[in-house]
């Protein structure tokens, strides 16, 4: 809903083709000479023509926009680049976790390949002393 009193346009050059209409047709006196964003967020018309000051106000302030609008730009760049490297060393991470993940589990079956060597070796071992000892006997 637009709160305002005055006509409102959709954007700045809707607002634009009105006023070169209502010069082209309108009877009026008083004519729209430009344009405005309103607060209400609609574009509207206006016959009030800009001072000197108004005017070197907003090309001021079109030339800060103009420099956060890069400054914006460069940020995001560095962001990316950022954002690319932290991806790069998160990747190195997970390899290398994924590597001493890897490393535990071959520890893991050392070791059980250890016990299974080492009790075979104590059953030989056993067998031996059994068949020793019936050698001896007979």
């Amino acid at each position: 809903m637009n709160p305002c009193k005055k006509a409102p346009y959709a954007n700045e050059q809707v607002a634009i083709t009105a006023i070169l209409k209502i010069r082209l047709f309108s009877t009026r006196q008083i004519k729209p000479v430009r344009a405005y964003l309103c607060k209400c967020g609609s574009w509207h018309l206006t016959s009030f023509k800009l001072t000197d000051d108004a005017k070197n106000t907003i090309d001021n302030l079109n030339q800060q926009i103009t420099k956060l609008k890069k400054q914006q730009e460069e940020l995001n760049q560095k962001y990316l680049v950022e954002q690319q490297q932290t991806r790069k060393k998160l990747n190195e991470r997970n390899k290398k976790l994924n590597k001493q993940k890897e490393v535990i589990k071959l520890n893991e079956l050392l070791n059980k390949k250890d016990k299974t060597i080492k009790m075979l070796r104590e059953t030989v071992s056993d067998l031996i002393y059994k068949l020793n000892r019936k050698e001896i006997i007979s």
